[in-house]
């Protein structure tokens, strides 16, 4: 009976460790732990494009190490090329939209040249505005998008329309496509160039405050009479060039006539009205932003005649004069007219 009873014990025990045992036995088999040994003396498993690979690239060195450079340039390669969607509209210089015009964009990507050595190349599309001057490119893939031109016939596209986009970049860079917020870009319509007396004076100006006057006309620096009186007064007049801040103030003031400052990329066309008689342009050695140069731009009606006019200010130097010059585009017919074309017969500076 002890005997019969001690079989029975061992039946259950042995059930027991067979309820135990066997499902963690069979997870083992199905997913076989790997060892640190073996993470360093076992190959990297490869799949069958590999053997290609490794008989195309110009890479050297152990097989599996050569795998997985591969696969890295590849993975840094797809996570360049982004997906990419644009939505832009053009306007004129009145902020109308513009339809017809050919808009040429460039997506630069990443490729494989051979397994393992990438390049990168632009492609270029071309598309064409709608009736509200809406464009778009959707469904491309690379890592920037670069505007390369706007061209419809009788406009000129403004310079600072041709600017890039970076979509593979970090979270502060990255350009986010909004098709409820195109990106804007601006033309201008040309009314026809017409014959224009270009001048430009270069010389050393006083900084004490003295006057110093220009004609435009003739390109020349003159005791009395001209089109613009410019003073510059710097404080302290003595300085270190390159070693120190100051406050500095210069004016530029119209002889016989007006100025309007302007910041527009286009002086196409000088306003009918609303000249002063000067502009002042005034640095303090707190600001910020504090510069030794200024380069200032404005309309100028002077002895019957529009203009449109730059003044470039150099206050740093250490001699008794400062570097100083003025560029003028003059219409001596007496039209708004300022549009600049070097083949329609400009006059000669």
């Amino acid at each position: 009976m002890k005997k019969k009873y001690y079989i029975i014990i061992g039946l259950v025990v042995a059930l027991i460790i067979a309820w135990l045992f066997l499902p963690r036995q069979r997870l083992e088999k199905s997913v076989p732990a790997v060892t640190e040994s073996q993470k360093v003396t076992s190959p990297t498993p490869s799949p069958a494009p590999h053997a290609d690979d490794l008989a195309k690239t110009p890479l050297s060195g152990p097989p599996a190490e050569v795998i997985k450079r591969i696969e890295q340039v590849r993975g840094a390669m797809n996570d360049a090329n982004q997906p990419i969607s644009f939505y832009g509209t053009v306007i004129d210089q009145d902020g109308a939209p513009l339809p017809g015009v050919k808009v040429t964009l460039g997506v630069r990507r990443t490729s494989e040249l051979l397994p393992g050595i990438t390049t990168d190349n632009s492609d270029r599309f071309t598309v064409t505005t709608d009736q509200t001057g809406r464009f778009q490119l959707i469904n491309e893939k690379g890592a920037l998008l670069s505007v390369k031109s706007l061209e419809k016939a009788g406009y000129e596209a403004s310079r600072q329309s041709m600017r890039y986009y970076w979509y593979y970049e970090n979270e502060d860079k990255k350009f986010r496509p909004d098709a409820n917020s195109p990106e804007t870009f601006r033309m201008w319509k040309l009314a026809g160039a017409e014959t224009l007396l270009r001048k430009s004076i270069g010389v050393g100006i006083p900084y004490d405050g003295s006057t110093v006057i220009f004609d435009l006309q003739s390109g020349r620096e003159v005791k009395s009479g001209g089109d613009v009186k410019v003073t510059l007064l710097r404080t302290p007049l003595q300085i270190k060039r390159g070693q120190e801040k100051y406050d500095w103030t210069a004016t530029i003031e119209a002889v016989d006539g007006g100025i309007i400052a302007s910041t527009d990329e286009f002086m196409y066309r000088a306003p009918e009205s609303g000249y002063e008689s000067k502009i002042t342009i005034t640095t303090s050695a707190k600001d910020v932003k504090w510069s030794a140069s200024k380069s200032v731009s404005f309309y100028l009606k002077s002895r019957g005649t529009y203009a449109r006019v730059t003044a470039d200010f150099t206050t740093d130097y250490d001699k008794p004069k400062t570097g100083f010059r003025i560029t003028a585009f003059i219409n001596q017919s007496g039209s708004r007219n300022l549009e600049y074309d070097s083949l329609q017969g400009v006059g000669k500076p």
